[in-house]
Formats: structure tokens, sequence, C-alpha cells
């Protein structure tokens, strides 16, 4: 893909990364992953393809807390299975973080 090209794939499922959005340019280097996603199983998410993390499920979304340590353009996909060996719902989008200051915990 081109540089500041944002995409955004989904199966149909009902898996869709809500935030954030693609081609958003984001000041705050902690931005929570939201998910929109059923129930039916757990949500997942892998940055930059990193190893996979596990969302909180509250508020109807599923969420995941996340610091980039760098500025510039990340990959974020988002996946659910209704079981262990089936296939997964996705969702994917491109996003950049602006140089900012690093947040607090």
């Amino acid at each position: 893909m081109r540089a500041g090209e944002a995409r955004r794939m989904e199966d149909g499922g009902g898996v869709r990364i809500e935030s954030p959005l693609p081609g958003e340019r984001i000041l705050f280097r902690c931005p929570p992953v939201m998910v929109r996603a059923g129930r039916e199983g757990p949500v997942e998410v892998s940055i930059d393809d990193g190893p996979w993390r596990r969302c909180e499920h509250r508020m109807g979304y599923w969420w995941l807390r996340w610091q980039f340590n760098r500025p510039g353009r990340h990959h974020v996909v988002a996946r659910q299975r209704m079981s262990r060996s089936g296939p997964a719902r996705l969702s994917s989008c491109w996003f950049r973080i602006l140089p900012t200051v690093a947040c607090g915990h």
C-alpha cells in the first residue's frame, strides 16, 4: 500500500474497529483501540504485526489500552473467533500517531 493510504477489511461478520479510524491522525500516544463486535467470542487485537492481546468487554464495545512508543504509521487488526479452531472475523486499519510527548499512566 502507498503511504497515507487507509484501508479497512471486514468479512461482513460484524467485527469493526471504531477507533482509531482508518487514516486518522492522532496526537495522543495512548489511544484506546475500540472494537464493535458481538459477545459470541473474545476479541483480540494485534498492533504492527505484534502478538495478539485480548480486549476487555465494557459498555457494548471491546477495548484495549495501548501506548505507542514511536510516532508514525501504525496498523491495527482486530479478530473474533467463535471457537478455538474456527475462522476469525477480521477488521483492520492504518492510522498515524503524530509526534507528541509521551502520555503518563
